[in-house]
């Protein structure tokens, strides 16, 4: 059984997470996993509370819950066992069981962010109540955003992430110091994502190298270069067929790791549709920030548009008293032109 824990294991971490930082610490003892999170492996501001691991964490138990079915194993599942240790996720015991055909544990291999400009299509009727269950199925709630007038209206505030970056120099530093400019990079470190994934065309490939300076994007900013900036991530969002949401009653991070599932279920299922998907998660993530009151990085008029964008958002998609933990968009990219998926086995410790 030991064998197939280790496949199921290679499934599980290829779960999304902010920047690739894979932030699971895993330990093995008698067919039983505990699954940890390493705090230390992402303390960035887009990551506040670890709510942003939270939703990996649940990715990757998704993926591990499909794994296990797909090669002959029952997971039990006992979520945050152990109140006074909140990085202990979950425990996770496995019995033998019927092996279950599943085609979303191939999509877990095929997954991947697509930045491109879509091509829109039509959900089927069996499509979109596919993707809409994916909710139901985890505990949370799907929602999806079809009407290209309304999709046009939220593309601006959801593009209000890139134009903070090239205005705000604590998002920017952290922005280039994430970034891979050549494949051999991108290969070497775990950390980060390669330049290509972002799906630039000339002139902003040009425009984003010189913009490696603070200094440069300072001055530039002062004629508007952040705003056209947003604007063009704005006419890329545009083109979605879709954009969805993942609603969760409250902050907590057990529902962040119940809307972790949830998004991990929705692009699995998008993915084995042949359809493409990309997270944009900025201002979410901004928003908790600014709720807790602890926002030093950012200034009150930035503070502010964030708060208006958040509005924006939860009024477009008509949701309140509840929490928008994840926000993206579909429809039809074709093949992204790169990749930037480079997952390594964690030391699993043995107990």
């Amino acid at each position: 059984m030991e064998e197939t824990i280790l496949k199921i294991i290679e499934a599980a971490i290829r779960a999304p997470s902010g920047e690739n930082c894979q932030p699971w610490l895993i330990k093995l003892s008698e067919n039983k996993l505990n699954l940890y999170n390493d705090p230390s492996k992402d303390t960035s501001v887009y990551n506040y509370g670890q709510k942003g691991s939270m939703v990996a964490q649940g990715a990757f138990i998704e993926n591990l819950a499909i794994a296990s079915k797909a090669l002959g194993l029952s997971a039990q599942l006992n979520m945050f066992p152990d109140p006074s240790n909140e990085d202990l996720i979950a425990t996770v015991g496995f019995s033998q069981s019927s092996a279950v055909d599943d085609p979303l544990y191939g999509a877990i291999f095929n997954r991947s962010s697509n930045r491109k400009s879509y091509k829109k299509i039509k959900f089927t009727e069996e499509q979109r109540a596919s993707i809409l269950i994916s909710g139901i199925e985890t505990g949370s709630k799907v929602i999806l955003l079809e009407d290209p007038l309304k999709i046009k209206d939220l593309s601006k505030p959801i593009s209000l992430n890139e134009q903070l970056i090239f205005e705000n120099q604590f998002l920017h530093d952290f922005f280039y110091a994430h970034i891979h400019w050549t494949q051999e990079e991108d290969e070497k470190y775990k950390f980060g994502f390669y330049i290509k994934t972002l799906e630039l065309n000339l002139p902003q490939s040009i425009a984003i190298k010189l913009l490696r300076s603070w200094k440069w994007t300072n001055l530039l900013d002062k004629i508007g270069i952040s705003k056209q900036i947003a604007k063009d991530n704005a006419k890329n969002y545009e083109t979605a067929s879709a954009l969805g949401i993942i609603v969760i009653p409250t902050n907590s991070r057990n529902d962040y790791v119940v809307a972790g599932r949830a998004m991990e279920r929705v692009w699995l299922k998008v993915t084995s549709m042949g359809l493409s998907l990309q997270p944009m998660t900025g201002i979410l993530f901004f928003m908790q920030k600014i709720l807790s009151g602890k926002h030093e990085e950012f200034s009150t008029e930035q503070v502010q548009l964030i708060k208006e964008g958040y509005q924006k958002i939860s009024s477009g998609f008509d949701v309140t008293n509840q929490t928008i933990a994840m926000l993206f968009r579909i429809g039809d990219g074709g093949e992204p032109s790169a990749k930037s998926l480079r997952y390594t086995i964690p030391e699993i410790m043995q107990k």
